[in-house]
């Protein structure tokens, strides 16, 4: 059963309280500061855009850190953002059947995993939220890249990346995926909602290690002479990387790549 000693009380109209009330945890705790003083670097150096970092608890969905700057990307402080009922306030209305639907699957499948699956995978998803300050809905890019898993195999904690992504994005309805990193830095797609539109077939790694250094550099706005340099390799084997990102993503432009990129969980 989730602990309610230490933690504060989960609503339970929410369809998240059942998953968390199911798992056997056991109350292990965790030091975060060291990991996120190296995630901070790491992530400067690969966002797509103005970040933050967010540890949620799944013991109660809790969020017992964020970095502050927060407030300057979706417009909240970090005591603002105190828990998933904040989540749940901001998501744009027209999202949140979707959000709350795919949250509740994703939760599931995660839970049902190996252990060492559990550990390796990342839950990625795209979803508008109400800024703070401007009071406009913008599209934000969530990654959670590192999972915390106690020892009875439940999930406890995630650290993930929350990224504004407005200026990436053209999508019409949040996306989302489950992606499993491999020990040789590729993904496999699990599940998400480009397989309920039929757009992924198999699980296969869909862009190579380097195909995905090129998207994530256009996406910052690095174009083709620049990415030559910021990886060491030659114009021509830059704009051949493009062509298969573009036909393996079915673009059009690299814009289109950069936003199917991102809805496979792949940035």
């Amino acid at each position: 059963m989730a602990s309610e000693s230490n933690h504060s009380p989960f609503v339970k109209s929410n369809p998240l309280y059942a998953i968390a009330t199911e798992q056997n945890f056991s109350n292990e705790k965790i030091e975060f500061k060291p990991i996120i003083d190296v995630l901070e670097l790491l992530f400067g150096n690969m966002a797509l855009g103005n970040f933050f970092i967010n540890v949620i608890d799944f013991r109660d969905y809790t969020y017992p850190y964020n970095s502050p700057n927060s407030l300057q990307v979706v417009g909240y402080t970090k005591e603002e953002i105190g828990d998933i009922n904040w989540l749940v306030s901001v998501v744009h209305p027209d999202d949140h059947p979707i959000f709350m639907d795919y949250t509740v699957k994703v939760l599931s499948y995660i839970q049902a995993l190996p252990i060492e699956q559990k550990k390796r995978a990342m839950i990625n998803h795209c979803f508008r939220i109400r800024h703070g300050v401007t009071k406009e809905f913008i599209w934000i890019y969530q990654q959670h890249h590192m999972s915390y898993i106690d020892k009875n195999g439940s999930l406890v904690y995630t650290i993930s990346l929350v990224t504004d992504v407005t200026h990436l994005t053209n999508q019409t309805q949040p996306t989302w995926s489950v992606t499993e990193r491999l020990d040789d830095g590729t993904h496999i797609y699990h599940i998400g909602s480009e397989m309920d539109n039929g757009a992924v077939k198999q699980k296969k790694p869909l862009l190579t290690n380097r195909e995905k250094e090129v998207v994530n550099l256009s996406a910052r706005g690095f174009q083709t002479r620049e990415i030559s340099k910021q990886l060491g390799v030659g114009y021509q084997t830059v704009l051949t990387y493009k062509k298969n990102i573009l036909k393996k993503t079915k673009s059009r432009n690299m814009p289109e790549a950069v936003a199917y990129a991102i809805n496979l969980g792949y940035l």
